[in-house]
């Protein structure tokens, strides 16, 4: 499921059609039944620091979001 979501950004940012994560979801036909989301205060390593142009050690928030189908029951 992430290479066709990969696949449908691309397309949505090739068309120049602002979108979310929510939004891909939804024209793949995946129905969001939960997320789990945890947002982390950390210092960039050097290489995040490089990724982002940022000095190392400055301060980043780390957000991570699990998503969970519908269909699965938990």
């Amino acid at each position: 499921a992430g290479e066709d979501m990969y696949h449908c950004a691309q397309q949505l940012e090739a068309a120049g059609r602002p979108f979310s994560s929510f939004d891909l979801y939804r024209t793949l036909g995946m129905a969001i039944g939960r997320i789990n989301q945890r947002v982390q205060a950390v210092n960039a390593d050097a290489e995040l620091a490089e990724a982002l142009g940022l000095a190392e050690r400055d301060a980043v928030l780390v957000l991570e979001s699990v998503i969970y189908d519908a269909s699965m029951q938990i």
